[in-house]
């Protein structure tokens, strides 16, 4: 029985962490920086804002793919996708610790 849950344990587990991340630790680090004189901490934790979720989200996507069953081309389609949606999101980062 919990064999057949491991994905979908996985697949919630990544989406409260970011859940969690997103609404308690990035708010708890805005405050901490902000209390700084250092300027890039606050840009760096700003850039952050909103990429926490996906971030959480796809990694437990990522660990619940063994557990799934896919076929050996559906597993590596997923895999793309996933190292894709990270890479338009670093994209997001950069751009907003640049900006």
């Amino acid at each position: 029985m919990i064999g057949r849950l491991t994905p979908l344990l996985f697949i919630a587990g990544g989406l409260l962490a970011g859940l969690l991340a997103e609404r308690i630790l990035h708010p708890a680090l805005t405050r901490f920086v902000r209390r700084t004189t250092f300027r890039w901490d606050d840009v760096f934790v700003d850039a952050l804002r909103g990429l926490l979720l996906p971030w959480l989200a796809l990694a437990g996507l990522l660990l619940a793919a063994p557990e799934l069953g896919l076929t050996p081309e559906a597993a590596g389609k997923l895999r793309l996708f996933v190292l894709l949606a990270y890479a338009v999101s670093l994209t997001v980062f950069a751009a907003r610790f640049a900006g």
